[in-house]
C-alpha cells in the first residue's frame, strides 16, 4: 500500500523500508503473496523510491514456489521495467529450510549477479543464507564450482586470494558466520576489523583488531560490507568516506 506518511519520511530521510515481493511474475506473486497486486505494489514501490531510493530495500526469498530460473529472470525485468535499480535488494531463503543445496546456490547466485548486470550497488545475501550455506566438502565446492561454470556465473563469485588480506567493515554476528562458515575465509587472512562504534573502536574481535572507518582511507585493503539490516547505510558511509566502488568485493562470498 501507499501511505503518504512514510513517503514524507522518506523523504525526510527519517525511515527505511523493507518489502518482500518473491516474485516476477503476477500468477506467482498469487501464490506467495495471496493477492493479485503485483503491479499496483511495484508502482507503490516507484513512488517510494522517487523519495529516497537509497531507504528503500526490495527482498526476493526463495522458496519452493519462486526457485526457478524464469521467476528470477522475470523479476530482474521487473526491476527494471519499473527502474528500481537504486533501491537495495536483500536475497533470503525460507526459514524452515536446514540447508540449501547447490542448485539453489546457483538460483542465488544467478540472482544476485542480474541484479548486479542492471546497476545496483547495493545487493546482499541476508543471515538466513549465511547460516545455511554452511562448510562446503571438497566435492561439494568442485560440483557446485562445475555448475556455476555451466550457467555462466562463475565471474560474479569472488575467488579466495591468500595473498591478499581483507577487511570486513561490521564486527558483529554477520561478520561471526562468514570467518566460521564460508569456505572463502578459510583461504583468505582476515586484517582487521572496521566499525563505527565506538565502545567496538580498539578492541579486538574473534583475534583481530577493530579500527574506526576513517583507517581504510589510509591503506588499500580490500573491503567487504559484513552486515545485512545496516549493509545499505555503511554502503553509504563508505562512498561518504571518498572510497571507490574498487575497493569493495562486490563479487558474492560462498
Amino acid at each position: 500500500m501507499f501511505n503518504k506518511a512514510i513517503y514524507e519520511l522518506l523523504l525526510a530521510k527519517k525511515v527505511s523500508i523493507f518489502t518482500s515481493i518473491d516474485a516476477g511474475t503476477e500468477e506467482t506473486f498469487v501464490k506467495i503473496r495471496g493477492k493479485n497486486s503485483l503491479h499496483k505494489v511495484m508502482e507503490n514501490l516507484v513512488k517510494y523510491s522517487s523519495a529516497n531510493a537509497e531507504a528503500v530495500t526490495v527482498k526476493y526469498i526463495f522458496t519452493d514456489g519462486n526457485k526457478f530460473q524464469a521467476e528470477i529472470r522475470a523479476f530482474a525485468e521487473l526491476i527494471d521495467r519499473y527502474q528500481l535499480k537504486a533501491c537495495n535488494f536483500q536475497i533470503s531463503f525460507d526459514f524452515k529450510e536446514e540447508r540449501i543445496s547447490s542448485d539453489d546456490l546457483v538460483l542465488i547466485v544467478r540472482l544476485y549477479k542480474s541484479l548486479k548486470q542492471l546497476g545496483a550497488h547495493v545487493v546482499y545475501l541476508d543471515d538466513l543464507i549465511l547460516m545455511r550455506i554452511g562448510e562446503l566438502s571438497a566435492d561439494e565446492e568442485a560440483l557446485l564450482a562445475d555448475k556455476l561454470e555451466l550457467a555462466g556465473l562463475n565471474d560474479i563469485v569472488a575467488l579466495a586470494d591468500s595473498k591478499v588480506p581483507v577487511a570486513l567493515w561490521g564486527a558483529g554476528e554477520t561478520a561471526r558466520l562468514l570467518l566460521e562458515h564460508s569456505n572463502y575465509f578459510k583461504r583468505v587472512e582476515l586484517a582487521y576489523f572496521v566499525d563505527p562504534d565506538p565502545n567496538k573502536i580498539g578492541t579486538t574481535f574473534m583475534g583481530k583488531p577493530v579500527y574506526a572507518p576513517d583507517v581504510l582511507t589510509k591503506t588499500q585493503t580490500p573491503v567487504f560490507i559484513a552486515a545485512v539490516q545496516y549493509y545499505a547505510p555503511i554502503y553509504r558511509e563508505f562512498k561518504q568516506l571518498g572510497l571507490p566502488d574498487s575497493r569493495l568485493i562486490n563479487k558474492l562470498i560462498i
